[in-house]
């Protein structure tokens, strides 16, 4: 109650109460039994809500719990799958570059025992240009020596070396193998020779393995033919196609073909001498 409107009767806007006036009371809505019923109620539904946010707990747990066991069980797989791809294109580029790195190990031994041969062969010239001596024997012996060690070096140098380029393409996930050639060229094979008639032939080949494409266009191939008889070939074509059409022979007659690469006016090996005979005119039908 408000003690100045009891004692000296400000506030006119307020209203005194009297608590034994139980009229008064009611009317204003103050009771006991009413306001203890209100509040249990209200106690009632704060008990339900907070066992809903409970209920609620459970099950954000429950579905944390599902969802984090469903992502480690998803990426699991993932990550499994992965790993085997990964070791699946490591142990493909191993074996493909270890191909590679074997033969180039083994050409590069070569050249190296090549040079202490050449490295020798110098050092004991140099004795032997020193010594006043004319020893035909020894002499002999160096030549055959410095021609035996240049038929290994010329083989060397037109052996065919290859290597790989290699690239990672990781949008695709795969990886490109650049195969590409050094060194010395490519004999051309599998040489068929058809259409034969009494004057012309036509001449293909093939050269395993690689595309000349990949390589340098600047490649070409030299057809050369003579007759068996004769000692010297002629070129016959020269161009950059698998195949040829020769023409101007002569009827019923031997000829040996065969063909090389060439490339900057280096000429490389030739391949296997291919005989054929071309047909004979049959007057009488």
């Amino acid at each position: 109650m408000c003690t100045q409107c009891y004692f000296l009767g400000k506030h006119i806007s307020h209203k005194i109460l009297l608590l034994d006036d139980e009229e008064s009371l009611k009317s204003q809505n103050i009771n006991f039994d009413l306001t203890l019923k209100d509040f249990v109620g209200k106690y009632e539904k704060i008990i339900k809500l907070k066992e809903k946010v409970e209920q609620e707990i459970i099950k954000i747990n429950k579905s944390y719990d599902d969802v984090f066991s469903y992502l480690s069980k998803s990426f699991e797989a993932k990550h499994e799958k992965l790993y085997i791809e990964e070791n699946n294109l490591k142990e493909n580029l191993q074996n493909e570059v270890t191909k590679y790195k074997e033969k180039l190990e083994n050409f590069l031994s070569e050249c190296s025992n090549l040079i202490r041969t050449c490295d020798k062969i110098n050092k004991g010239i140099k004795k032997f240009e020193n010594n006043e001596e004319n020893n035909i024997i020894k002499n002999i012996s160096y030549i055959s020596k410095i021609n035996k060690t240049q038929k290994e070096m010329k083989v060397l140098d037109n052996q065919l070396m290859r290597n790989i380029q290699v690239n990672f393409e990781e949008e695709e996930g795969n990886l490109n193998f650049l195969d590409y050639i050094f060194n010395g060229f490519p004999i051309p094979s599998n040489i068929e020779i058809n259409d034969i008639g009494l004057t012309s032939l036509k001449v293909s080949w093939k050269i395993n393995n690689i595309n000349i494409n990949d390589i340098t266009n600047k490649f070409i191939f030299i057809v050369a033919i003579k007759k068996e008889k004769e000692n010297n070939f002629s070129e016959a074509f020269k161009g950059n196609s698998y195949n040829c059409k020769i023409e101007s022979l002569s009827e019923n007659t031997n000829y040996e073909i065969k063909i090389c690469m060439s490339y900057n006016n280096y000429v490389g090996p030739w391949s296997e001498i291919q005989k054929i005979q071309t047909r004979k005119s049959n007057l009488f039908g």
